[in-house]
């Protein structure tokens, strides 16, 4: 539904060329969510733009649900709803309901007024929509934008940075708006620095750093590719042996001949600290396999690609 095809963007900054993609092709199938991740300056928001015709690519092509953003923008843009970065996605002088009424006619949707009061009540939004949008906080207009790419029509959905200024619980209810949207079939590319909510949502990740798409693989083979488990292995041990295997693996004493080791699955790491465990009279009193998050994995992984 979304197809990323050999995006290239170049801009100039005092006479000094800057790519802000380089060759970047991906796609996200109906009912799918692409976590696009990234640090500042890797293209993500450009990317985003190009998406969306508000910045033209020098080169390759964005093609929303069959149609070129090139070729055939308007039949290309009816098949989105967005959300850009800021919150400057809103007119300030309308009202909350405005705002949702000016959009939603604009994508040609049926106006549903008890679907927006339900949904607003969910964000927290219900009271504020007869007020001005310039009223709002920060918070309540990236409230009120999301809840507009919600009610849209669009099969396509970019978010991006979508949770900035929200609270805990909206942006929990975000998440279950998201998974919803692609249960419903719509495909969903969301760019953001916050990885719990990218391991959250997201079905795959794509991964760009300085204009060039690292990675675009299932989330969870991602985790497992470039992640190593370590176990962390609770023991009681009693008598002199122990010494020969405190002096090979590391561990941290818990009480009076208690022990907890930890043991990478590097080679056959964890069944030879068993067999010596068990040769030594040791008891194992509990085990525990700790898998880092999408964050260590993700900063580990950039690291490693820097060289650093």
């Amino acid at each position: 539904m979304l197809e990323i095809k050999e995006l290239t963007k170049v801009y100039l900054s005092k006479n000094r060329k800057i790519t802000a993609l380089h060759n970047v092709s991906f796609d996200v199938k109906e009912g799918e969510v692409v976590a696009l991740l990234g640090p500042n300056g890797a293209g993500k928001t450009t990317l985003i733009k190009c998406a969306t015709g508000l910045v033209i690519p020098d080169n390759g092509d964005v093609k929303i649900c069959g149609y070129s953003i090139r070729r055939y923008p308007q039949k290309a843009l009816k098949n989105i709803s967005v959300v850009l970065e800021g919150d400057r996605n809103l007119f300030f002088r309308l009202t909350g309901y405005e705002n949702i009424y000016y959009f939603l006619k604009l994508s040609g949707k049926k106006i549903d007024r008890r679907e927006i009061k339900n949904k607003s009540i969910k964000f927290g939004l219900h009271e504020m929509l007869d007020k001005e949008v310039r009223y709002y906080s920060k918070g309540m207009r990236q409230k009120l934008s999301l809840l507009i790419s919600i009610l849209s029509p669009g099969k396509v959905v970019l978010l991006d940075e979508p949770t900035t200024g929200l609270d805990v619980f909206s942006s929990i209810e975000l998440r279950t708006f998201i998974k919803n949207m692609a249960k419903e079939g719509k495909a969903v590319l969301i760019a953001t620095h916050e990885m719990h909510v990218a391991e959250d949502v997201a079905d795959k990740v794509a991964i760009l750093n300085k204009g060039k798409l690292l990675a675009f693989e299932h989330i969870q083979q991602f985790k497992d590719k470039h992640t190593e488990k370590i176990y962390k292995i609770k023991v009681k041990v009693a008598g002199s042996d122990i010494h020969t295997i405190l002096n090979r693996w590391e561990y941290k004493v818990l009480g009076h001949n208690v022990y907890e080791f930890e043991i990478t699955e590097e080679g056959d790491s964890l069944p030879s600290f068993m067999q010596e465990i068990t040769k030594v009279g040791g008891n194992i009193l509990e085990l525990k396999v700790d898998e880092p998050n999408l964050e260590k994995i993700f900063v580990s992984y950039l690291n490693i690609k820097e060289g650093k």
